[in-house]
């Protein structure tokens, strides 16, 4: 219940926040709002992603790094913003940073349980399985992308349960 809470709390301070501040604005607020809340050792992860002009803004509060495919080099790039999950500390100093995206470029946005998905040997998928299938696709469209990487880890897991949440965003800048 308490994490319902925080979630609807949490979207609705974003919908009345959204395209009236910074991406930064908004996760500080959201901060705030968690911690405000009182809901004990209860914190949240979240993702903050604008692209407009070619420029992708992005910050984040606890989240695995968010992955590029650059369609001109055809190489993946890692960029993680090290930052405290929303409501973990109210005057946590959260950053964001701006990257270029151009035609063709990829966004992946992934919660932990991608990247730490387990096979019946325990052992983890990793960022470097997410990379390769990444490398391997990146000129695909975002659908075909996205259902080659769950493929791929589906594959990885075999019968073995999921021990997390597994969320996957693909984004394809038009070409």
């Amino acid at each position: 219940l308490k994490a319902g809470n925080m979630v609807i709390a949490t979207k609705g301070l974003l919908n009345v926040l959204s395209g009236k501040t910074t991406l930064l604005e908004m996760i500080k607020r959201a901060n705030i709002a968690i911690k405000n809340m009182n809901l004990k050792m209860l914190t949240m992860c979240l993702s903050l992603v604008n692209i407009k002009n070619g420029v992708l803004a992005y910050t984040s509060a606890g989240m695995p790094p968010i992955l590029i495919f650059r369609k001109k080099s055809g190489e993946v790039e890692s960029h993680i913003i090290k930052a405290m999950p929303l409501g973990a500390v109210s005057d946590f100093p959260y950053s964001m940073e701006e990257i270029e995206f151009g035609s063709g470029d990829v966004l992946v946005i992934m919660s932990d349980g991608l990247m730490e998905l387990f096979n019946g040997e325990n052992e983890m998928w990793g960022m470097t399985s997410i990379h390769s299938v990444l490398c391997n696709t990146g000129t695909e469209n975002a659908e075909k992308i996205l259902s080659a990487i769950l493929e791929s880890a589906e594959k990885w897991r075999g019968e073995t349960a999921l021990k997390d949440d597994l969320t996957l965003v693909v984004v394809k800048q038009e070409e």
